[in-house]
């Protein structure tokens, strides 16, 4: 309220000094006639929480920071899960592993924070199995996709995650000191030696890419858990071979001139990483809230995943054409900001529907503005603001000035805006928003203008 405050304010201190100034703002031409500053927040607004699409979580030439695995399963949102697919490469040759025998594959994993979610001590039980259908050819990859794998794991292990202290810690010896180095926090599962010797016997597979993918064409893990868990994985490379963390390790004995010799061959994993959603809202509070507006009068869903979308609908605003649009806000109220469980997301951006299609709105998008502008201007952070009645709450505001008088201008029938996360695909998290009609925090539509 503040701040769409301050915006008034700073126009009618724009217009204060126009009306000092006759040339500025032609009072010759409005026979000094005075200008009217009006602004109304009682607008009639629609809610209602719509079923997400499909995302597109691997696209050539992008990389994302955080892939999600695990499952969660509550009572608001109902089910959501996390599979990652991802494909071997070689390090920075290619492999000799003539006259070798296998000791042991380690699948070795970095954690990401950002992808932590839901209950901290809880069992998960990952499962590594083979890819067994090309899929490392495709350009763009969306997360309702699935692929062919082996029937049987090569790799399981169940632990707790434990992004503080699953880190490894070991000792440098020096001459002079003893030193100690800690690793960031990651996981390693140990795969079967059969994988292994395969790596091994193929030589083929060892002389270029395109034989390696022919023959090994990616693992896929799962990860089934005792509770409602979902983590995260890094699988950025690192600026050297030596800093990269996830890759196969290949440990082997290779007869030599000189005898048995052990060795190691780090397979490092591709650009190619892809997250397969599983979404499921039956009998959950969001699915028996889908698409109707009377249950949106009291709250309204967003999710990060392939998850749901609020939706706000506008009232009709023709009675403000002629009128100059100095600013509007949309601001809506999160109603569950203190779940520790489940805490809500970070950023929030909107689009509109054009000819059946969901677009950026006008704020966002825009001549000569980029989009990392465009969403500053949007803004749609929560914060901490207090409520008119002394109470403390998080609100999140959007800047939707343009949008608002394009659909003024063009009259536009009951013009609707789509609420979703930003970055979705890398966030399992969720909120909840007071609806249209809340008793005590309703969403609002704010609007000040100069009455022409």
């Amino acid at each position: 309220m503040k701040q769409f405050f301050g915006i008034v304010l700073a126009a009618i201190i724009v217009i204060s000094i126009g009306c000092n100034d006759g040339s500025l703002i032609g009072n010759d031409l409005l026979d000094n006639e005075a200008i009217e500053l009006a602004y109304d927040d009682n607008f009639q607004l629609t809610a209602k929480t719509v079923r997400g699409d499909s995302v597109a979580t691997f696209r050539v030439n992008l990389t994302s920071n955080t892939y999600l695995l695990g499952q969660i399963d509550e009572q608001v949102f109902g089910k959501y899960a996390s599979d990652i697919y991802l494909g071997i490469a070689f390090g920075s040759s290619t492999p000799d592993f003539s006259e070798s025998t296998i000791d042991s594959v380690v699948l070795e994993l970095e954690y990401d924070s950002a992808g932590f979610y839901g209950d901290d001590n809880v069992v998960h039980n990952l499962e590594v199995f083979t890819v067994e259908e090309d899929w490392l050819d495709r350009d763009t990859i969306y997360s309702d996709e699935s692929f062919a794998t082996s029937m049987i794991p090569i790799g399981t292990k169940s632990f707790v995650p434990d992004f503080s202290g699953d880190s490894i810690r070991f000792q440098v010896r020096d001459t002079e000191v003893d030193s100690f180095i800690t690793l960031s926090p990651r996981i390693n599962i140990r795969l079967d030696d059969s994988y292994g010797q395969m790596l091994l016997a193929d030589s083929a597979a060892a002389a270029n890419d395109t034989s390696l993918v022919a023959s090994f064409k990616g693992l896929y893990l799962k990860s089934t858990t005792d509770g409602n868990s979902i983590i995260g994985l890094n699988f950025v490379k690192g600026s050297s071979i030596s800093t990269t963390i996830p890759k196969v390790a290949v440990y082997y004995t290779q007869q030599t001139s000189t005898g048995p010799t052990k060795r190691t061959y780090n397979y490092l994993l591709r650009n190619e990483v892809y997250s397969e959603f599983a979404l499921d809202n039956t009998g959950s509070e969001v699915g028996n809230s889908l698409n109707d507006e009377i249950a949106g009068e009291e709250f309204l869903y967003a999710q990060g995943m392939s998850g749901i979308n609020g939706e706000i609908g506008l009232p009709e605003l023709s009675s403000l054409k002629g009128n100059l649009i100095n600013s509007a806000q949309l601001v809506l109220t999160i109603a569950d900001d203190e779940n520790e469980s489940y805490p809500f997301n970070r950023r929030f951006l909107l689009s509109k529907y054009d000819d059946g299609d969901r677009v950026l709105i006008e704020d966002i998008v825009k001549d000569g503005v980029n989009i990392t502008t465009g969403l500053a201007i949007l803004d749609g952070f929560p914060r901490k603001v207090l409520h008119e009645d002394g109470d403390s709450v998080t609100t999140v505001t959007f800047n939707i000035t343009d949008f608002t008088r394009n659909v003024i201008e063009s009259e536009e029938v009951s013009p609707r805006l789509v609420i979703s996360p930003v970055g979705r695909t890398e966030t399992p998290r969720r909120t909840v928003f007071y609806g249209s009609k809340h008793p005590k925090y309703p969403a609002k539509l704010r609007i000040a203008y100069t009455i022409i």
